[in-house]
């Protein structure tokens, strides 16, 4: 008997992932970070969500976004990443993420420029969070804008768990998680982690 506890839906499950490097001098507010552990933490919980056909989606930046550049074309997963990213950086934006588009392993998606980057940066968060019905999200490392979106997706999706990461470091090691059995946020086996997290949001 299969234990897919899925419901019956003409859309994928999905999955929301808020991560990011703390920057040097900017992150003495918060854990240390171990740059590789979040690595290994975003790479586990991309082959995770992507393994079980469901969608990962997350906002543009130019260090995770690689990453999952990396995982989805590693195994041919195709059309499951969703990246979204304000117009004010469309010129910045990297070629891995313009990859992710061309190569058919994801979808960039664009929000308007309204005013100062805090107004943009809401205007995209609240477009990506209001776009699925989601299962829950991931948080790991960052600094301030990760508080900033677990805040927001706790608002907008207050029915999906929320995961964050203590292992990796980062603004996300202080942000509380949702009570899920069998789930060690603190954990530095980061593939184990990923499997925890999707057998508690049914993946």
């Amino acid at each position: 008997m299969s234990d897919d506890t899925r419901p019956m839906s003409d859309e994928p499950s999905a999955v929301f992932l808020s991560a990011s490097f703390p920057q040097p001098g900017r992150a003495e507010n918060f854990a240390h970070s171990d740059p590789a552990a979040l690595a290994d933490a975003v790479t586990a919980i991309a082959r995770a969500v992507l393994q079980r056909e469901a969608r990962l989606i997350c906002g543009g930046h130019p260090t995770i976004t690689p990453l999952l550049l990396y995982v989805a074309s590693e195994y041919g997963w195709r059309h499951q990443l969703i990246v979204y990213q304000s117009e004010r950086f469309r010129d910045i934006v990297p070629d891995e993420t313009w990859r992710l588009s061309r190569d058919g392993y994801g979808e960039l998606r664009f929000t308007p420029t309204i005013g100062e980057i805090g107004e943009d940066l809401r205007v995209m968060r609240h477009e990506a969070f209001t776009a699925a019905d989601y299962r829950g999200a991931v948080f790991i490392g960052g600094m301030e804008g990760i508080i900033d979106e677990y805040k927001l997706f706790s608002e907008l999706q207050p029915g999906a768990h929320r995961f964050a990461l203590s292992g990796p470091g980062g603004a996300a090691a202080e942000l509380p998680s949702t009570v899920a059995p069998n789930v060690d946020l603190a954990s530095r086996r980061y593939a184990a982690v990923a499997l925890e997290i999707m057998r508690a949001l049914g993946l």
